[in-house]
């Protein structure tokens, strides 16, 4: 596998957000934030956490439990959340951007790269954190809305698991895209998809799983 310095091309870098270009998960601090402004309710916390057990435990559907956890939103006004996650972004997450993605990202975009984020995360946090880096393009996942109002429901399929995948075809559909030549940085085994499809799997303090395949794969880890 080619190391950075030895980029000559132009090519694309794709980058997951949560614990990868973040050092935790967004969607916990946002919740915790969200239950103490008096925007969630606490059983939808305790739902939340219930889930949660759920998904690490893989007793259920992956994609039946990220769908439920947006339940909790429906009803609420999607100007009122769109300030609240704003403000996130701006008081905890650009501290909580690891310093070695900071310098990665800046290597990259050195190089003429295009730079776009692959996330499961909702567009809200997802695109002020990609106006900060002035990346190219963001690929998230977008919440229905209707009368001002979140119905809980999502737009299409959320951008996780097979559906990153997908998402990244209908990308390069769009966009020119030589995948050999590209880069995926991503954190977990969920992200397999896509680390397999491009020349250049790079996986940031990976999970166990995502660790032992890399490891046989002779892919590149920052840890």
């Amino acid at each position: 596998m080619k190391k950075p310095d030895d980029i000559s091309v132009p090519y694309n870098v794709f980058i997951d957000l949560d614990k990868t270009i973040l050092s935790l998960n967004s969607g916990t601090i946002l919740v915790k934030k969200a239950h103490k402004d008096g925007l969630m309710r606490t059983r939808d916390l305790l739902n939340g956490l219930y889930l949660s057990i759920l998904y690490k435990m893989e007793w259920r559907d992956t994609r039946k439990i990220i769908n439920a956890m947006a339940m909790w939103m429906k009803g609420l006004s999607e100007e009122v959340f769109s300030e609240f996650a704003t403000g996130i972004v701006q008081d905890h997450l650009i501290d909580l951007i690891r310093p070695d993605m900071h310098d990665e990202i800046a290597f990259h975009q050195s190089k003429g790269a295009r730079i776009v984020m692959l996330s499961a995360a909702l567009s809200y946090i997802c695109d002020p954190i990609g106006e900060f880096f002035k990346m190219d393009h963001i690929i998230s996942s977008h919440l229905e809305v209707k009368d001002g109002l979140f119905t809980g429901r999502p737009i299409g399929r959320l951008c996780f698991g097979v559906e990153k995948l997908n998402s990244l075809k209908s990308f390069c559909k769009d966009n020119p895209c030589e995948l050999l030549n590209d880069y995926y940085y991503a954190d977990s085994i969920s992200d397999l998809h896509v680390l397999k499809v491009v020349g250049h799997p790079v996986c940031v303090d990976p999970d166990k799983r995502l660790a032992r395949y890399a490891k046989r794969h002779n892919w590149r880890v920052i840890s």
